[in-house]
């Protein structure tokens, strides 16, 4: 289960042997081997990139600080965790506790790394991911086929939303602007679309029969047009176009593909959400067209050059 830093210079990969690999992506090396908790699962790194959070599968969380590669904390959670995401500004952690009846999200306070809420979900949680702004939080609950809403101000369910009996949601994906929420559902063998403004699906991309298809890792690209599925059972990755809501194509990968997390970074080293502005030039410059500039995310934008000069 790998995740990227945010500075994009190391990638993070959970191990059964309790171990989390660091790999550099200048040499594609090893550089550093984590002991943490029993069966790690789960991997998140922290925005500004100093903190890796790792769920492991026997009722804890570890703290990596990604400077030292050592783990500075160990913070106790529900049984069985499995899910993991970090909020826009860092300052929270959550985490799904799935199993001996736990179905719940642990709150870690990301500055004294001790949980600070517990907050009942469905049954089985699995996937979880944190609005762009911070305000929601989207919860997979397997066996309870429906997503729970968590308000993050107030760490309250504030809406569930049904899927179809036997899908089975597993992981959770949110485009970059927040308008769409993507479900993988695992039995389902689809990708349930929700509107967060509203809290309901509007939208089911079937991928195939039921019983050979199985998807579970979900993500989406840096600008939100197309939704990467790993489907266990395939072995293959599907890509869905986000404005038509329909398959594209499936990639063959390896063997029985998971996938489970944000498996897919930004290019761009920008991580704050988009902002709108405007430049003032006094006095007017007199400069030759074109009268753009490139600014963050490879995004045009006109910065106010006189459109007569040139």
């Amino acid at each position: 289960f790998p995740t990227r830093r945010s500075s994009d210079l190391r990638v993070y990969v959970t191990n059964q042997d309790s171990t989390v690999s660091v790999i550099d992506i200048n040499t594609n090396t090893v550089i550093a081997t984590i002991l943490v908790g029993n069966n790690p699962l789960g991997v998140v790194v922290s925005p500004n990139g100093n903190r890796v959070y790792v769920a492991n599968n026997f009722s804890n969380v570890s703290v990596i600080d990604a400077t030292t590669n050592t783990v500075i904390a160990t913070v106790p959670v529900g049984f069985n965790p499995r899910g993991i995401d970090v909020s826009p500004d860092g300052n929270r952690v959550y985490v799904t506790n799935s199993a001996n009846g736990a179905n719940s999200v642990s709150v870690i306070d990301a500055t004294t790394n001790t949980v600070i809420a517990t907050v009942g979900v469905g049954q089985v949680p699995y996937g979880i991911r944190v609005l762009p702004d911070g305000s929601r939080v989207y919860v997979a609950n397997s066996n309870s086929d429906n997503v729970s809403v968590i308000d993050a101000l107030t760490n309250t369910v504030i809406t569930t939303i049904p899927l179809s009996a036997g899908d089975s949601p597993s992981g959770v994906a949110i485009n970059p602007n927040g308008s769409r929420v993507y479900v993988a559902n695992e039995n389902g063998a689809s990708v349930s679309v929700i509107d967060p403004a509203t809290n309901t699906v509007i939208a089911t991309i079937p991928l195939g029969p039921s019983s050979i298809i199985g998807p579970i890792g979900i993500s989406t690209t840096s600008d939100g047009s197309l939704i990467y599925v790993a489907n266990i059972f395939t072995d293959e990755v599907t890509v869905i176009d986000a404005a038509t809501n329909t398959v594209v194509t499936n990639i063959p990968v390896g063997t029985s593909p998971i996938a489970f997390g944000n498996f897919i970074t930004s290019s761009s080293t920008c991580t704050a959400l988009p902002q709108t502005f405007t430049i003032t030039v006094n006095p007017v410059p007199t400069l030759p067209a074109p009268n753009n500039a490139t600014a963050c995310g490879n995004q045009t934008v006109n910065i106010g050059f006189n459109p007569s000069a040139g």
